[in-house]
């Protein structure tokens, strides 16, 4: 009994045992492509140069730029996080929107099923269904659906890869690469 326990092995993240950074991936040196004008599997080939270009700055941000390369690209904008008490959009600049507030996704260790309300919003935690994007199909998700607010919308991160699809009112990003 006990060999077959130490050859168990580590099934992934389990939902209520893994904090939720270990989904956002808001660290130092990661990068991400994403496409605005579709979502899923089954887009054409998004054209290069309108191509959205993300890297995590530091202090939350993700900023956003337009263009085949990072370092000629135009700025777009930005996506400001906070992992304080679990996860929470801040400041957005990005497509048609821009504001600033407190938008509360999940606690530190989300768990399927949970709701995080505020008085302007709230957010639910699915667990379980893989999300689709044009660079794959990620089984290890947690997708956040907010509604009412602002910000209404799905916001899905694939552990250990970051954000991998938004879906919300005004903002539309669907992972074409993590680079």
């Amino acid at each position: 009994m006990i060999a077959l326990l130490a050859c168990a092995g580590d099934d992934g993240p389990r939902p209520g045992e893994t904090p939720v950074s270990a989904y956002t991936m808001l660290e130092e040196g990661h990068s991400w492509t994403y496409r605005d004008d579709s979502l899923g599997p089954e887009a054409e080939s998004p054209d290069e140069t309108l191509l959205l270009h993300a890297r995590y700055v530091g202090d939350g941000t993700v900023e956003f730029r337009r263009g085949t390369r990072w370092a000629d690209a135009t700025d777009e904008g930005k996506l400001v996080w906070s992992e304080e008490e679990g996860l929470a959009l801040v400041e957005w600049d990005l497509g048609s929107v821009s504001g600033s507030g407190k938008v509360a996704m999940s606690d530190e260790v989300p768990e399927g099923g949970a709701v995080v309300d505020s008085a302007k919003h709230s957010c639910t935690t699915n667990t379980g269904s893989p999300v689709d994007t044009y660079y794959g199909s990620f089984e290890l998700a947690l997708v956040f659906t907010c509604t009412g607010g602002e910000m209404a919308g799905a916001y899905a991160f694939a552990y250990s890869w970051g954000l991998v699809q938004v879906e919300s009112e005004g903002i539309t990003l669907d992972l074409v690469g993590p680079w």
